[in-house]
């Protein structure tokens, strides 16, 4: 199973959404990370242990698997 979970910076999980495919999730996270961009956040989009982590603000952490 593939997702997206959404962590605090204090490390507290704010919701994980579960998609079919490694894909759709990658895709997602891309997504996000070019509307927050947008938006005039500070967006960093890493790869940390397998696993794709978009940092939005030093604020809130994303990762997709």
């Amino acid at each position: 199973m593939h997702g997206v979970s959404v962590i605090s910076n204090d490390g507290r999980l704010f919701k994980t959404l579960v998609f079919p495919s490694r894909y759709v999730s990658e895709g997602y996270l891309d997504t996000l990370a070019e509307d927050f961009s947008k938006l005039g956040y500070q967006v960093k989009l890493d790869c940390r242990d397998g696993k794709r982590v978009l940092i939005i603000s030093d604020k809130v952490v994303i990762t997709g698997e």
